[in-house]
């Protein structure tokens, strides 16, 4: 795992971006300028496919090498578990909910293993009269999901196999703010230029 330069940001938070591309597995520190907090992050991509079994066994073997390394955080890209709908798989009418339930609980058990944040891309059932969302589930270093992201500004072909989210998320995690979105979100600037309350250190 290469390890890069310390980045320093003068706001208090971060955003966290999924993006559908293949890549190594960098660490990059974050840095407030309030009382030096910070959140070393783990980006991790390899090559997605429809296979959810090989898509775990990519994302396990990053958590343990992020772990190796100390980072309180890792990242997937999008779609990184259950594989991107109309582009790895045609759609979700015959896919396999339970085997993607089964490696994301593992995942988390593996989360709780090493005390580490994971920023999951994957699908998200709804019902089985509705598309899934292209989610990014947040997973703490306690193991519990705590929050869920759906990607809401879709393309027209995600709009094929895809229902859009209709909210942002934010969170701390050390003490930094952290936003969310997913790759073409990152094209509107309303996703991500918002006003956010400031953060209340106890």
């Amino acid at each position: 795992m290469q390890q890069l330069a310390r980045l320093t940001y003068y706001r208090t938070w971060v955003l966290l971006l999924l993006l559908s591309v293949f890549g190594g597995a960098p660490v990059v520190e974050a840095t407030t300028n309030e009382n030096d907090t910070q959140l070393k992050v783990a980006t991790c991509q390899f090559p997605v496919s429809g296979d959810i079994n090989a898509n775990a066994l990519h994302i396990k073997k990053f958590i343990e090498e992020a772990a190796e390394n100390d980072a309180d955080l890792v990242h997937f890209s999008e779609a990184a578990l259950s594989g991107y709908g109309g582009m790895d798989l045609p759609n979700f009418e015959k896919f396999d909910w339970d085997t993607l339930r089964a490696q994301t609980q593992e995942i988390m058990a593996l989360a709780k293993k090493h005390a580490i944040w994971v920023i999951l891309g994957s699908a998200h059932y709804i019902s089985p009269d509705e598309k899934p969302t292209n989610c990014l589930y947040i997973i703490s270093d306690k193991g519990k999901i705590i929050d869920r992201y759906d990607k809401s500004m879709c393309t027209t072909s995600d709009l094929k196999v895809y229902t859009p989210g209709n909210r942002i998320v934010t969170l701390d995690i050390n003490g930094i703010r952290c936003g969310f979105l997913i790759c073409y979100d990152s094209c509107f600037p309303e996703m991500y230029n918002i006003d956010l309350p400031p953060i209340v250190t106890p």
